[in-house]
């Protein structure tokens, strides 16, 4: 009976250790955290020497913190800023969301006066697009259009998003102006050609050319030179001041060169006017903008374009790091609470949503896209968001598909290579003079079993490489944490 009893309390106790294994082994394996914690321990201090950093890993699907350093520091996100602005985005306006562009008018034998371009903020809209509203304007039997009105009413002035005046008399494209109508990324493209011989001057030409007010001082060189192109410009009421000088070899290639655009509105005007030209309607009077709401009953549709959905436009700010598009995005977001949008309605309705989201900090959001100085914000409230994007159905394949692949696609192109497994890790840099960051995923090889991480790095002015390395790392220990053996996902 003795012996009995002691094989029985010996098998509740081997059942009770079974059970013990079985619960911890269940909790998405934790004992394999134990060396990828010390790994990431260990790299802490490898930190770019004077560095600020910080760093935090947790599970995406039940949002447990795996590790952390520093996880509440305030820091420069730098272009991670996007990760904030593509889940409000995709959260207030809803992934399937179109931007509209639209031509409005009375149609009077033939004529338009005056025709009335109207947009709500679309970052995609390209020359082409006006061209395919000009025909079906022209379709609609419309012959002449006297005076052209820009209406950007959808947003609020001024064109400049904040911090961008950080940088006055920075012209390249990647510091554009925005504005509620916008065209090719509210930049043009100044395109150069050589004369036909040596001492001429260079051919010179832009899109909208009605709007520049052209100084041309490029001279033809001799064959076989090194082009030396030098460009000023400033806005001038109605028109843009455009100053270029400087040397073109004779059997030179045209020289192409993008920069922003000073008035986006009234540039759009021209490029209207120069679309309906094409397409055979003649074209007269003035090209003004209104930027006040209109309560007054609106003229006759006459022409609509709309974009593609919000989901494929945010690609261009997760997988190419867009500034435009991020701070056109971020402003139609100000628009859902309030038009005209300012720049205030925006960052109040991401706080709301973040508040709503039950997230306990609160970043400081000076712009959309991260550029220059002034945005703050925490890698455990980065983590923290895209833990939540993981968590909702309605966008997580949406959010997960705008990030770059490391090793394959947009600014992770060339990074991480070395991983074995592509489409795992999905991340978004960031970039500043004092700023290095990455923040995204490691997708393990069953669903729902992946790691979110974010590290931000300031102060490393002049150890960019370094800085890299560093937080390419912490991808790379957490792919190996998942993936142990380096083995590709199962068919």
């Amino acid at each position: 009976m003795k012996s009995f009893r002691a094989q029985k309390v010996f098998l509740w106790k081997w059942l009770l250790a079974m059970m013990l294994l079985l619960f911890f082994s269940s909790k998405g394996e934790p004992q394999k955290a134990l060396p990828f914690e010390n790994r990431l321990k260990a790299l802490m201090d490898k930190k770019p020497q004077g560095s600020q950093v910080s760093v935090t890993v947790a599970d995406a699907s039940s949002g447990r913190i795996l590790f952390a350093e520093s996880p509440d520091l305030m820091l420069n996100p730098a272009s991670n800023q996007k990760l904030l602005t593509a889940f409000a985005a995709l959260s207030l306006l809803g992934p399937q969301m179109r931007f509209r562009t639209a031509l409005f008018g009375q149609v009077q034998d033939q004529s338009v006066s005056p025709l009335i371009v109207r947009g709500h903020g679309d970052p995609t809209l390209r020359q082409s697009d006006l061209v395919e509203l000009a025909l079906e304007l022209k379709r609609r039997g419309v012959a002449r259009v006297d005076g052209i009105v820009v209406d950007s009413s959808h947003f609020a002035g001024p064109l400049l998003p904040p911090a961008f005046e950080q940088q006055p008399h920075e012209a390249s494209a990647f510091r554009p102006a925005i504005s509620a109508v916008a065209v090719d990324g509210n930049a043009y493209t100044l395109r150069i050609w050589p004369g036909k011989a040596e001492g001429e001057s260079a051919r010179i030409e832009v899109d909208g050319a009605a709007y520049f007010r052209i100084e041309n001082q490029v001279k033809t060189g001799p064959k076989n030179g090194t082009p030396m192109i030098v460009a000023d410009q400033r806005a001038e009421k109605e028109h843009m001041w455009l100053s270029v000088r400087g040397t073109i070899p004779l059997n030179s290639p045209p020289l192409f060169f993008r920069r922003r655009i000073e008035d986006p509105l009234r540039w759009t005007g021209h490029l209207l006017a120069e679309a309906l030209e094409r397409v055979g309607i003649r074209v007269s009077g003035t090209i003004s903008v209104k930027g006040e709401l209109d309560q007054s009953p609106s003229p006759p549709l006459l022409a609509m374009h709309l974009s593609q959905p919000l989901a494929q436009i945010i690609q261009a700010i997760g997988k190419h790091s867009d500034n435009f598009t991020a701070e056109m995005v971020f402003r139609a977001i100000g628009a859902e609470r309030h038009r005209p949008a300012r720049h205030e309605d925006s960052v109040q309705a991401i706080r709301e949503l973040l508040r709503r989201e039950g997230f306990s900090s609160e970043p400081k959001i000076v712009n959309g896209s991260g550029l220059y100085e002034g945005n703050l914000i925490s890698s455990a409230l980065i983590t923290s968001i895209l833990v939540r994007a993981f968590q909702e159905p309605s966008i997580r394949h949406e959010f997960l598909s705008h990030l770059a692949i490391a090793g394959t696609d947009g600014t992770l192109e060339k990074r991480l290579r070395d991983v074995p497994i592509r489409n795992v890790i999905r991340a978004k840099t960031g970039t500043l003079d004092d700023v290095i960051a990455l923040s995204g995923y490691v997708l393990g090889q069953e669903a729902g079993r992946s790691l979110a991480f974010s590290a931000i790095l300031n102060r490393v002015k002049g150890k960019h490489q370094e800085a890299k390395e560093f937080v390419d790392e912490i991808a790379r220990i957490c792919f190996e944490a998942l993936w142990p053996q380096g083995q590709s996902p199962t068919p």
